[in-house]
């Protein structure tokens, strides 16, 4: 059950990463929205839980250090999100569409990662 959770993260990475590359700028008012301060704690939250799952369905995947590593840097990135979130999103706002761009590309090719690790 927990890997298909994990295909389902895998695949909203990637769907994320594609509308990065589409829409650079949609994708980073989106972002910017989300680091408000009361988004901050709920963008927290969903990425605690969601890196949770994917380190707990790491025991029964195709590569578990795939889901064990992403797993990890989410919940390190859950717990830096109410810290330094704002500063991160601003900056990487600031570097224009084409990082921004380049950036979705790496989460395109995590996002596939993961739904290929996940799968037993």
């Amino acid at each position: 059950m927990l890997n298909i959770w994990s295909l389902i993260i895998g695949l909203f990475m990637g769907a994320v990463g594609l509308a990065g590359i589409v829409a650079p700028a949609d994708l980073a008012t989106v972002a910017q929205n989300a680091t408000t301060p009361a988004g901050a704690y709920l963008l927290a939250a969903i990425m605690l839980v969601l890196g949770v799952v994917l380190i707990r369905a790491s025991r029964t995947a195709r590569i578990p250090i795939v889901l064990q590593v992403v797993g990890v840097v989410v919940v390190v990135g859950a717990l830096a999100v109410p810290v330094v979130g704002e500063r991160i999103v601003n900056w990487w706002v600031a570097q224009g569409p084409q990082f921004i761009r380049l950036t979705s590309v790496v989460k395109i090719a995590v996002g596939a990662a993961v739904a290929f690790a996940a799968n037993p």
